[in-house]
Order: structure tokens, then sequence, then C-alpha cells
């Protein structure tokens, strides 16, 4: 499928981009905040901005995906990253940091629900935790490596407003081959002959999905998979490793692009495990449960090694990456009319899940120090309340019905099968 292999290319490095938007605030943490004097709770409000901004446009980018398709809306709304990019470059208060971030967050509503979108058109059903998985593998491998090492050398080299100001360039670039290269679905799918739906009925569908049996269990997991490793990876591993363990920008860069490379091996050995155990939610409450574990060690271990806190937050990372597969079996309970406004149901969850866990992680560092260098007793406090969060997320998901990729197989096949004559 090499038309099908060249819009996924495309898509996905226009999600790259917003991997690095997420993560790019991390390695220049602590010289944001002793630039701008930042308290621990403006910067978990300015961190949050991201991730509500991104929440906030789900549900109409999925309407707006259902409706137009992709190609025509992620260009358009990508434009809005580009503006929140140079705004941020410019911004030096603590409200224009966060609504610049904001407008970025918007910016890149579409860029992961758009992708999904189009690989669930062009690939076959039991194939979308996979083809997801290269794309989270990909994206979140060079967009979170960018966004960590590669950004704190930059900051250093040049600032981190200029490298704001690059990254606007970049964005603009990924909005115009977008537009270019990407088809909607392949030829003769029902996405061509899809009926334009009223504002009315459009609403109506989100509402439709939201009460699919299920769906809010898996909602609730969304909030805590990948949301928890954005705590870490773009917001506070940053400050941690630099409060904690004295390392500079460099040294916490390459510390945050370990974590990404375990991510990424997470999605390697996660994307086809559910067609080799016939299980979606299996390998969720595994990979839950090891984040739970891993969380756990660094709230209740004092004064740990550095080189176990590296390996811990490595398999974190990597634990993470059953996300990938929540939102394979959320989008399995979805019928096609409504695949844009499923898969964004899911991605809104994880989103709200992101602007939460940073919102509370700056509060509850706060109750310890007001500014300046946060005790270690701080941030253990913070990944022991994240492993307790797991705890009731795999409490309330563990009752969710399974929606192993055979059944999918099964379906696939009653639908290509011809139907049977009489003699």
């Amino acid at each position: 499928m090499p038309i099908a292999a060249s819009i996924l290319a495309v898509l996905t490095f226009g999600f790259t981009l917003s991997h690095f938007q997420r993560t790019s605030l991390s390695p220049i943490a602590p010289d944001l905040m002793v630039e701008l004097h930042l308290s621990p709770d403006a910067f978990g409000l300015i961190a949050s901005g991201i991730f509500l901004g991104v929440a906030v446009g789900q549900i109409p980018t999925g309407i707006l995906l259902d409706r137009f398709g992709t190609r025509r809306v992620t260009p358009l709304v990508l434009l809005l990253a580009v503006a929140g990019s140079l705004w941020f470059a410019a911004a030096d208060t603590v409200w224009a940091l966060f609504a610049s971030r904001f407008l970025i967050g918007l910016g890149i509503a579409s860029t992961l629900m758009g992708t999904l979108v189009v690989a669930a058109r062009w690939f076959p059903p039991d194939r979308f935790a996979t083809v997801s998985a290269v794309v989270f593998a990909i994206a979140g491998g060079f967009g979170n490596g960018l966004g960590t090492a590669p950004m704190a050398a930059a900051a250093d080299l040049v600032g981190w407003r200029w490298a704001f100001v690059g990254s606007a360039g970049v964005v603009a670039l990924a909005a115009v081959l977008i537009a270019i290269v990407v088809r909607d679905a392949p030829p003769g799918h029902p996405f061509w002959n899809r009926h334009p739906e009223s504002v009315r009925r459009s609403l109506a569908g989100v509402v439709e999905v939201a009460k699919l049996p299920g769906m809010g269990r898996i909602l609730v997991m969304a909030m805590m998979g990948y949301p928890a490793l954005m705590t870490i990876l773009g917001g506070w591993g940053g400050p941690y490793l630099a409060d904690v363990h004295g390392l500079g920008p460099v040294a916490r860069g390459n510390v945050l692009a370990a974590i990404v490379v375990g991510n990424v091996l997470g999605f390697v050995i996660v994307g086809p495990l559910d067609r080799w155990l016939d299980t979606r939610k299996g390998i969720v409450l595994g990979g839950s449960s090891l984040c739970a574990a891993t969380l756990g060690l660094l709230a209740l271990w004092p004064h740990p090694p550095l080189a176990i806190v590296v390996a811990l937050l490595v398999l974190f990372g990597a634990a993470t990456s059953f996300s990938v597969t929540n939102i394979a079996l959320g989008r399995a309970l979805v019928p096609e009319r409504l695949m844009g406004r499923g898969v964004t149901m899911v991605n809104f969850a994880t989103f709200v899940g992101n602007a939460l866990l940073q919102l509370m992680a700056g509060p509850l560092i706060g109750l310890f120090v007001a500014s300046g260098p946060a005790p270690e007793i701080a941030y253990r406090f913070v990944f022991g309340s994240l492993a307790v969060m797991f705890i009731l997320a795999i409490l309330v998901f563990r009752r969710v019905a399974d929606r192993p990729p055979s059944a999918e197989r099964r379906v696939s096949a009653l639908r290509a099968a011809p139907m049977a004559t009489i003699d």
C-alpha cells in the first residue's frame, strides 16, 4: 500500500511535531522558572495549557473530521499552533505563557486523531493497534526526543525563545505537506458516500459515543496512561532531576531522552501484542499495573541511586505504551460513521487527564516549597499520588468487556463473504 504508507508518513510527521510541543517545556523548565520568577503553581498552570488546549479541541475536531476529513481540517488547525509558538516565544507573563501554550494545544488537537481516523480507513481493523503503535513509536521517538536533549541543547545555544520561533516554521511546513499528500480514504470507501450531518445530529453522535457500553471505563483509563508520562516527561521530570539529583540542562535532557527511548521500545513490543495474545483488556491491565508499580517504588524509596531512578523511569515510559491498546479497544466499540468522534472522545479523556495531572502536580509540590528547588519528598509525594490514581483507574477498568482482534477478523470475514444462493 504505497499510497497509504505515504499518507501515514506525512501525518506522522505532523504528529511528531505535536509530541515535540508537549515535551519541549520540561528541559527548559528550571531556567524558565528562574528567568521569569515562576512558582511551582505558576509553572504547573503553564505546563497544563497545551493539554487543556488539546482537550478543548477534541470534540469540535471529531465533528469536523467526520464532516470534512483530515486533509481539510488538520492543515488549517495547525496554523493555530504556528501562532501559539510565536506567541510563546515572545511572552513574558504567566497568563501570556499559559494562553500561548493553550493555543498550541488547540493547533495540534487533530494531529493524532486525524492520523488514526485515516489509518482506520486505509488499514484492516485487526491491524489498527499495530499501525497505531508504529505511528506512536515514530512520532513519540522523534518528537519527544527532539523535545528533550536537542531542545535543551538548542536553548543553551540560541535561547528557548528562538528555539520556539524555529519550531513554528517546521509546523507550517507540516501543514502544507498534509494538504498536498493526504487522502482521507481509499476509493470506494463509505467515507466518500457520507451525508453531511446537521449540527444537532453531529452533537447527538458525540453523546451516542459516550453512551456506548464500556466507553466510560476506557475513558477513565485514558486519563492515566499517557497523561502520567507527560506529567513527568513534559513537565516535572526536568525539575526533579535538577532539584534532587543536581543535573544540568544537557544531562537531564539525556535522561528524559532515555525515557523516550523506553517509551518507543514499549510501542514496538505492545503494537502487535494484542494480535499475538488475542486480548486488549489484558494488555491494558498489565501495562497500567506496571506503571503503578514503578511509580510506587519511586515514591517509597528514599534517596535511590541515579542509575536506579533512570532505570525505573525508562521502565515506566515503556509501560505507558499500553495507551495505544486502550485507544484500539475504544475504537473497536465505535461504528464507521462515528469514527472521528469515537477516537477523539478517547483522546479528549487523555488530554483532560494531562491537564488535571499537571495542575495537580504543581500544588502538591507547592505544599513543600514556595519557590526555588523542591525537596525530594515533594516529588515522591507526586509519584505516590500518581501510583494511587493508577490503582483506582485499574479498579474501574477491570470490569470492561474485552474486544480481541479475533472478533474483528470474524466480523470482517462475514462482511466479505458472498451471499449464499438457493438452488
